[in-house]
């Protein structure tokens, strides 16, 4: 017997306070790697100015980079989530 029922679970994060963490940091960029599904989504305050600057896969998943200009924090969204800018 397994679990049947999901919950949605939320969390807000700023990008300085991704700053400060090594273990994710890949040739000198840090990232956020979000994995989810079509029924998943991501809310993107306007305030950080990301935008989409490219497409890679890992794994054989594809995943959208979003990025601040002049920052080298990067936002990696699975592909295929819904994404919210406000």
């Amino acid at each position: 017997m397994g679990n049947t029922s999901f919950t949605a679970n939320s969390t807000s994060l700023r990008i300085d306070d991704l700053s400060n963490i090594t273990s994710i940091v890949d040739a000198g960029v840090t990232h956020l790697l979000v994995q989810g599904s079509t029924t998943d989504s991501v809310t993107l305050a306007n305030a950080l100015n990301l935008t989409k600057v490219a497409v890679t896969s890992q794994d054989y998943v594809y995943f959208d980079i979003y990025q601040a200009a002049g920052n080298d924090i990067q936002l990696w969204l699975q592909q295929g989530m819904a994404v919210n800018h406000v």
